[in-house]
């Protein structure tokens, strides 16, 4: 994936055995995070794991995987808004993906999942938006495109989004959420504070002034909450792309993004 990563995990197929293992023919009937801590966090646990099964993660999705007599588990670890998928079944734990007929199944859970969670914030994203762009016409949809002013991918793909935008005509509303830290966070106040048009925001002169220069009140509530909204996507980087449906994309791929507008669009006529 091409993107500023927010957190980076790579989550081998990983088997923990308990001593006493059992197994019930609904294999979701006793699985809550406690049974899969008890499993997994032994004395020679991995930190990353540790940190997974603490009291900061919830379950948000059980559903029974009949094939493999296994139990499919949605994790959300709140601190950083990441989904993990793990399967249950006889006193054991895998973490990783379960892929069928060229699917991974965890992956198509987990975008249910985050279309649930945008639906319910979209509201508030449009009321978030440091720029809006809307193209000569009826629009016919709207991107949002969640930025990071430091992140170089992102740059990459606002390079192009004024000219995808036109070309499907469709609103493009772009959120500043910094993942580079404090700087980032100034930056995305300072194009707010500083009154920018999405033009100007692009071409990113105004970067070139002192950092400190403008950090006004409205600039730092306003990124403020879209932290606080933006972080219950479950964002996997910046760039990332939404559109009406929930669809995502992540990454600086503005190929994907066009490819999906047009099914959408041929879907429509």
């Amino acid at each position: 994936m091409r993107g500023h990563r927010i957190i980076f995990m790579v989550i081998s197929f990983v088997i923990f055995f308990s001593a006493t293992p059992s197994f019930s023919s609904d294999a979701c009937s006793d699985i809550d995070l406690p049974a899969i801590s008890r499993i997994v966090n032994g004395d020679q646990i991995n930190p990353f794991f540790k940190q997974l099964f603490s009291s900061e993660t919830s379950i948000v999705s059980k559903k029974p995987i009949k094939d493999l007599g296994m139990c499919e588990v949605i994790l959300k670890m709140q601190q950083v808004g990441q989904y993990v998928s793990c399967y249950t079944g006889s006193g054991y734990v895998l973490l990783g993906r379960v892929f069928k007929d060229g699917q991974s199944l965890s992956d198509i859970t987990i975008s249910e999942l985050k279309k649930a969670v945008f639906a319910s914030v979209k509201p508030k994203l449009d009321d978030l938006a440091a720029f809006t762009y809307t193209p000569k016409g009826k629009s016919v949809g709207t991107i949002y495109m969640i930025t990071d002013p430091l992140c170089p991918y992102c740059h990459k793909a606002e390079a192009g989004i004024m000219n995808l935008a036109s070309e499907f005509n469709v609103k493009l509303k772009v959120l500043l959420y910094g993942v580079n830290g404090v700087n980032g966070d100034k930056r995305a106040v300072q194009a707010v504070c500083n009154g920018l048009i999405l033009e100007d925001y692009i071409k990113g002169d105004w970067k070139k002034k002192n950092i400190d220069e403008a950090q006004c009140e409205k600039g730092k509530l306003l990124i403020e909450k879209t932290q606080a909204v933006v972080s219950q996507l479950g964002l996997g980087g910046v760039p990332t792309f939404y559109l009406d449906n929930g669809t995502s994309v992540t990454g600086a791929n503005i190929p994907a993004l066009k490819e999906i507008l047009t099914k959408l669009q041929t879907s429509k006529q």
